[in-house]
């Protein structure tokens, strides 16, 4: 078992964030436009699909099941370890540690249950145990284990004619899941051991050359045609490293001597060396894959606090920028403006209640007041902007609106990047404001380069 964030933590922020929908109605019924134009807005808000499946993020989750495949030696076991973010799975660099199939719970710090996980044997082993060739047993396994997804584990340095072996063994491992269960297997394929490709002295996501990032590319696109030419369908093939050196305060710690230690000492072990890349993009396209809504919110609070809770905030940015987009095509110059500073004022609302703290509309109206009075005058100069433009529609119909559309969508996609660096990370107003006269002037940039 180990010890992750609190899941009651997320499920309360959730609450809070379903809280701050239910009082949002009244602060629709009280902008300056006709009620059509508020009804309109808010079927618009409050009927949204994906809006209310985040919102029943904690509704009905339950423990999903995960399971790993992949031939001795591929690192599933350190892979194990760096989606969890702790020392679980045994790990040795001398010999396989998982000589049978090992199962692990992940719990939170009350020791409820958030995710299972199984290890299974390696592919094709040599060794039979118990009188069954490894093949047998990983399809026992999977009938008992009853998996929401599978994880096959391939190894970045070693491209072998053993892969069409591993290949075929899938495709009849999922047929029969099929076959008993009348529902696909969903299929993640991880490139693991990424960070041995060349140039090796690169370690660590944030110091990898495009050279290397490239190199990485290439081997993940030989696989996914390998797959694609052998008629194995997919979610998603995923390179990643699961490197991490384990530290006892300042003091690195070898996998043997953690191998040795009580559940306790491991527990206590800190990342000394972060090498991991791409498992943050692995970790989403696990929560993608699982077909079953239960177990993927279960998936989704299965990580630490703040991990969910950007997620969800980032998920609520495309929600909102998408409804900002579709209330800003319309033909009637100034009849948005009002509406599209509500939506905003609320996008801000619902992620600050997200990262635990209680504002106001008049509060999170500021804040984004605060970002527009940058410079020459940054959101009264989009405004502006924007219904300018649908002044267009007098010359040609409906052009102008799906110019200010766009403006509106990308304005309100920066402003929500804005509010989780000032409500979810923590970064000061200054900092902000700053970054957000970046973004404007990359908007800018990139508005002349589709215009030229």
């Amino acid at each position: 078992e180990i010890t992750m964030e609190n899941s009651e933590m997320i499920k309360n922020r959730i609450n809070n964030m379903r809280r701050t929908i239910n009082k949002a109605s009244a602060a629709f019924d009280k902008l300056p436009v006709p009620d059509n134009v508020k009804n309109k807005i808010k079927t618009l808000v409050f009927g949204d699909e994906k809006l209310n499946e985040l919102l029943s993020t904690a509704d009905g989750a339950r423990i999903p099941r995960v399971l790993f495949m992949g031939r001795t030696g591929v690192g599933k076991s350190t892979l194990i370890n760096a989606i969890c973010g702790a020392y679980l799975a045994c790990v040795s660099n001398a010999k396989s540690c998982a000589e049978g199939s090992s199962r692990y719970t992940i719990t939170d710090s009350n020791g409820n249950p958030l995710m299972d996980i199984y290890d299974t044997r390696g592919i094709a082993e040599s060794i039979a145990i118990n009188n069954e060739n490894s093949e047998k047993q990983l399809k026992n396994d999977i009938e008992r284990f009853h998996p929401d997804i599978m994880l096959l584990v391939e190894d970045a340095t070693v491209r072998d004619a053993a892969i069409d072996g591993d290949i075929r063994f899938v495709k009849d491992v999922r047929h029969d899941y099929n076959r008993r269960y009348n529902q696909d297997l969903p299929l993640v394929m991880v490139i693991n051991k990424c960070d041995s490709v060349p140039p090796t002295s690169e370690q660590g996501a944030e110091n990898y050359s495009p050279m290397k990032r490239e190199a990485i590319e290439k081997i993940v696109k030989e696989y996914q045609s390998n797959f694609t030419q052998k008629g194995l369908i997919v979610e998603k093939v995923i390179g990643v490293s699961s490197n991490i050196e384990w530290a006892n305060g300042d003091t690195k710690v070898s996998n043997d001597v953690i191998n040795s230690a009580s559940d306790r000492e491991r527990k206590s072990l800190q990342i000394g060396f972060d090498g991991r890349y791409n498992i943050d993009v692995l970790r989403d396209a696990i929560e993608d894959g699982i077909s079953d809504i239960g177990a993927k919110r279960g998936f989704r609070m299965s990580f630490e606090l703040n991990d969910v809770v950007e997620r969800i905030s980032k998920e609520l940015i495309v929600v909102f920028s998408g409804i900002a987009g579709t209330i800003a095509f319309t033909p009637i110059p100034t009849s948005d403006i009002y509406i599209l500073l509500a939506l905003q004022t609320f996008m801000v609302l619902l992620i600050a209640s997200l990262s635990g703290r209680e504002i106001t509309f008049d509060t999170a109206k500021e804040f984004l007041l605060s970002l527009g009075g940058v410079g020459a005058g940054g959101i009264g100069l989009r405004t502006i902007a924007q219904q300018s433009s649908k002044l267009l529609n007098f010359l040609v119909p409906f052009t102008g609106s799906a110019v200010s559309a766009a403006i509106a969508s990308t304005g309100t996609m920066a402003m929500g990047h804005m509010v989780i660096e000032y409500y979810i990370k923590g970064k000061d107003i200054k900092t902000v404001k700053k970054s957000f006269e970046k973004l404007k002037k990359q908007f800018k940039k990139d508005g002349r380069k589709k215009n030229m």
